[in-house]
């Protein structure tokens, strides 16, 4: 395996200082890249503006991400996969460029932000039901990925092969999610995958302790190497997203017990073009919720027990807002008359 790592950190430095990849007048392009594959950005901001347009598909899009991130922190554990940023100096090899995205704490095989890409924008694609539409989307979806992937190997967070594998089984994940109907289950089925998730989690993480293996054996490593201190953050450890993802499955499920039939409270079609009105409401809504999120997480890091709280109730809430009350809200409060008198 050392091998492979030498090989591919040859062609990552050679990367950084390609003409235009490598220019730093373009730094920002790969950077702004890189942020919109965050698997965070599929809770707080793809999930609440597709939730707007298209409520069964936001949620098969939003149990895809839990399901996708919380696997991949799961292998990453499994796999034990350095990351470029680090394994260049630990070999004494010549350091590659760090950026504010490069210091990820946990192990670096496979791509959680390409994994997680490639999953979302699956399910996403899949909701498209015009053909050449559809056609177009898949053109962009191949090339979105392989723009991420290259943002990443830029940063010096990953290696190539760990973009392939990421791809390959988020693309795998996407395919099963796609065939689902989240938005028909029943309470217990949410809290049964929840339970599920859960139980692979701990399973794992305990059963490498009980190996004698340190599943948090990559933070050391970035603390050690990362080149500004401030560029560490918990939130990209597998333990971090892990709650996300429980939280957030935990929190559909409370959805559907607080609304029963809630599939069909939050469909405002047949109120015509004002039904337009809740769409803006939710996106607004959603922006708010992610500077919440964000000042939380920068507010909360100092301990890290408090921070996971934060995750965990930040994210249930998340979900409670954008699929029960604020859609109640537009029913309470705006669409109070009669819709056949609005078409």
């Amino acid at each position: 395996m050392d091998q492979l790592y030498k090989w591919e950190l040859a062609h990552l430095s050679a990367l950084q200082k390609l003409p235009f990849v490598g220019d730093v007048r373009h730094e920002w392009i790969w950077l702004t890249i890189t942020k919109l594959g965050d698997p965070l950005l599929a809770f707080i901001f793809y999930f609440p503006l597709l939730f707007a347009f298209h409520e069964r598909g936001a949620l098969k899009m939003l149990v895809g991400a839990c399901i996708s991130e919380f696997l991949n922190g799961v292998l990453k554990w499994l796999f034990h996969g350095e990351r470029p940023y680090w394994y260049a100096l630990d070999i004494g090899y010549t350091p590659l460029m760090q950026y504010p995205y490069t210091c990820e704490t946990g192990p670096g095989s496979p791509s959680g932000h390409v994994m997680v890409s490639s999953t979302i924008f699956y399910v996403m694609i899949t909701l498209v039901r015009c053909k050449w539409l559809s056609t177009l989307c898949w053109v962009l979806y191949a090339i979105g990925l392989a723009l991420i992937g290259i943002s990443r190997l830029y940063i010096g967070a990953h290696f190539p092969h760990q973009i392939v594998l990421g791809a390959l089984i988020g693309i795998l994940i996407g395919h099963i999610v796609s065939r689902w109907e989240p938005a028909r289950w029943r309470p217990y089925q949410t809290f049964l995958m929840a339970g599920i998730l859960v139980v692979i989690g701990v399973s794992t993480y305990h059963g490498l302790l009980f190996t004698g293996f340190d599943p948090n054996w990559s933070i050391a490593k970035a603390l050690q190497h990362c080149a500004k201190a401030e560029w560490i953050h918990i939130s990209t450890t597998p333990v971090a997203s892990a709650i996300r993802n429980i939280s957030t499955m935990l929190g559909l499920c409370l959805c559907q017990l607080l609304s029963t039939n809630y599939r069909l409270k939050n469909d405002f079609s047949e109120y015509g073009a004002v039904g337009r009105l809740p769409r803006l409401v939710l996106s607004v809504g959603h922006v708010i919720l992610a500077c919440a999120l964000v000042f939380a997480s920068d507010y909360m890091h100092s301990t890290v027990l408090v921070y996971y709280a934060a995750v965990f109730t930040a994210n249930l809430v998340n979900i409670l807002l954008i699929v029960v009350f604020i859609p109640y809200a537009m029913r309470k409060y705006v669409f109070v008359f009669d819709p056949e008198k609005n078409k």
